[in-house]
């Protein structure tokens, strides 16, 4: 499969600002938290999986840089501490609210 130069272009920065994250949280460092002040926040959330072996966040997100609040699915979930209030996905840091609500049946309240 051919590669697309400005895919590759486009990918570089977001891939080395999650490296970065995953170093420092590595060495025993924890979210920065004027990062995680800027966050948009994920509310009733819970983890999620696509049809190959990736998990990421589903629920409702407010204050996102690129899309409107309301439902949402994240990008490739490398880190969540719901104790320390934060995920990090391939592109973001997000700041968790209350996780999702599950009810008999596999509903939740989103």
């Amino acid at each position: 499969m051919p590669y697309e130069r400005a895919e590759l272009t486009r990918s570089l920065p977001i891939l080395e600002r999650l490296v970065a994250d995953l170093r420092h949280l590595a060495s025993g460092g924890e979210a920065d938290p004027a990062a995680l002040a800027a966050a948009p926040l994920l509310d009733s959330w819970t983890v999620g999986a696509t049809w190959v072996p990736e998990r990421m966040l589903v629920g409702r997100v407010t204050d996102h840089p690129t899309i409107p609040d309301g439902p949402c699915q994240t990008s490739r979930l490398f880190v969540i501490s719901p104790d320390g209030g934060y995920a990090r996905t391939l592109s973001r840091w997000y700041r968790l609210g209350a996780p999702a609500r599950f009810h008999g049946g596999g509903a939740y309240d989103a």
